[in-house]
């Protein structure tokens, strides 16, 4: 299968709002980096959009570069190829 999970985010204050079309999939496996760090963290498998990841900030009053990236998920499993990388200007 070579599906890529196409997603779009949207920021709002101290949120990014994760949108995306499942098709024939039960949802996506978010994954997240930060300006630091220079791997990707599960933030959960997301089965409805829209999904607001709405984390503060590493450091309070500091924004925050965030990079997300998604994956389809069937079942339990995350599926196919990871979506383009996303940057979002968080706090």
């Amino acid at each position: 299968m070579n599906a890529a999970a196409q997603y779009k985010d949207e920021y709002a204050e101290r949120v990014a709002t994760v949108k995306f079309v499942k098709g024939c999939f039960d949802g996506i496996q978010l994954e997240m980096a930060t300006g630091s760090s220079p791997g990707f963290v599960v933030v959960g498998s997301v089965l409805q959009s829209p999904f607001a990841h709405n984390a503060a900030p590493s450091a309070t009053g500091t924004p925050e570069m965030r990079r997300y990236r998604a994956r389809f998920v069937k079942g339990n499993v995350a599926v196919g190829e990871y979506s383009d990388i996303v940057s979002v200007l968080v706090g």
